[in-house]
């Protein structure tokens, strides 16, 4: 927070919080639901930062091709192991 506080974030950012703020304050979820409600109100947060000020948390992009990577090896070790006759397209 004390990072996004030096960038000096736009009003409608500003405004886009505090009504996030807002409706974990009025939420009447309990429990797990309030937890799941909270995590998915952090991630509108850092999407609309991220979408107005081009500002994305530490080792983003690291965590995106990463993911990304592990989904392609993934893919490839499953073609590996599927019968010739399930891929093979013939000439």
């Amino acid at each position: 927070m004390n990072e996004l506080k030096d960038k000096g974030l736009n009003h409608n950012v500003v405004a886009f919080i505090n009504e996030c703020v807002d409706d974990l304050n009025t939420s009447t979820f309990e429990g797990n639901k309030l937890i799941q409600f909270a995590i998915q109100k952090q991630s509108d947060i850092l999407k609309q930062i991220e979408k107005e000020h081009k500002i994305v948390p530490k080792n983003h992009y690291g965590n995106i091709w990463g993911l990304a990577g592990m989904t392609i090896w993934g893919f490839v070790q499953v073609g590996h192991t599927l019968p010739k006759h399930l891929y093979y397209v013939s000439p």
